[in-house]
């Protein structure tokens, strides 16, 4: 029914890929060890970045390894990085519907997202990794 993006599915496997690593690991190593696209692991590292989850580093001894702020966030807090929480658009307060005079469906679906979200946020990311 709800399915993760394959961006966040690849993004959990290439903290995976560093998670016990204390040097950094080159991409071509994570690459060759996924047998996913270079092109798609190096976006997915550089959001990952970007969100703090890693640290990166250029050059010969370069490459990617956890950042301090990893074991700081929640799964949610990830999830975030590579999706929309909302379950459906109208939850968004910025979102104009057409149909918000004959649709019930807004608030139930509210009320399940606020509990998939409070158990999102329970576990921290570091856990399931």
């Amino acid at each position: 029914m709800f399915a993760i993006s394959n961006s966040s599915e690849y993004g959990l496997l290439i903290l995976e890929q560093v998670k016990d690593c204390k040097e950094y690991v080159p991409l071509a190593e994570i690459v060759k060890k996924l047998k996913l696209p270079k092109r798609f692991v190096a976006r997915v590292s550089a959001e990952l970045v970007k969100a703090g989850l890693l640290d990166s580093k250029e050059g010969r001894n370069g490459g990617y390894r956890l950042s301090e702020e990893f074991y700081k966030l929640t799964l949610l807090d990830y999830l975030k990085i590579f999706e929309k929480t909302d379950m459906v658009k109208c939850i968004d307060k910025n979102f104009k519907c057409r149909y918000s005079k004959n649709c019930s469906h807004k608030h139930p679906f509210a009320k399940i997202q606020q509990i998939l979200l409070e158990n999102l946020q329970q576990y921290k990311l570091s856990s399931i990794i």
